[in-house]
């Protein structure tokens, strides 16, 4: 087992509030699931496992206020969508957070198969779809009044491109590397002017954290 440090479960306690004594137990429950199974299966990569609390959980985590912010002001929203959802990271750590309906897709019948003992085990408000997502099959996957999130999955392009197709989808979170303004270059402008996109700098000091917002 690895331990949060002091300064990371601070802000666990910041980002969860009145909430952290019963939801910290789970988030601590799926690290050590994850940790477990990473030695048999490459779900995150080595060089960031030992520093699973900031570079996962917390990176996760931090889409939390801006999650809450929104769903303030959209009453509506009944779901969230995280595509390729690969270990978990955001959805399961989201779905944890807020106890919303969370749709986990996910290509990898390995990583299908992990997601959904997670599931299990913690009994959280989740499900898997074990799909290759595109945009001729996107519509059928994407439930209505749904926030789509991401994270190292596809490009900003081909998310987009995604979503698109989806005129229910109002609200997207991207959590993207340091190489995020060469992919939004690469998205039609026709699609990109239909958006508005809030940048914001990643806790973690990995990336940044793209809140794209449709204009209509």
């Amino acid at each position: 087992m690895i331990a949060p440090s002091q300064d990371e479960i601070t802000k666990i306690k910041e980002y969860l509030n009145d909430s952290y004594e019963s939801k910290f137990l789970k988030l601590r429950q799926y690290v050590n699931i994850v940790l477990n199974e990473n030695k048999k299966h490459n779900l995150i990569g080595s060089n960031t496992a030992q520093n699973i609390w900031l570079r996962h959980v917390i990176d996760s985590l931090q889409l939390l206020p801006y999650f809450k912010e929104y769903l303030c002001k959209n009453k509506k929203i009944d779901n969230i969508i995280d595509l390729g959802s690969g270990a978990g990271f955001p959805g399961i750590i989201l779905s944890i957070a807020i106890e919303k309906q969370t749709f986990l897709i996910e290509k990898s019948p390995v990583k299908t198969k992990f997601l959904e003992n997670v599931i299990s085990e913690l009994n959280i408000n989740a499900k898997v779809i074990n799909k290759t997502i595109t945009t001729q099959n996107s519509s059928i996957l994407l439930p209505k009044n749904s926030i789509i999130t991401s994270r190292a999955f596809k490009s900003i392009a081909e998310i987009l491109d995604i979503v698109d197709k989806n005129n229910d989808i109002k609200k997207i979170f991207l959590l993207k590397g340091i190489k995020w303004k060469e992919e939004i270059v690469k998205v039609e402008k026709s699609i990109i002017n239909k958006w508005d996109v809030d940048v914001k700098n990643s806790i973690t000091g990995e990336g940044v954290v793209l809140l794209m917002t449709k204009k209509y």
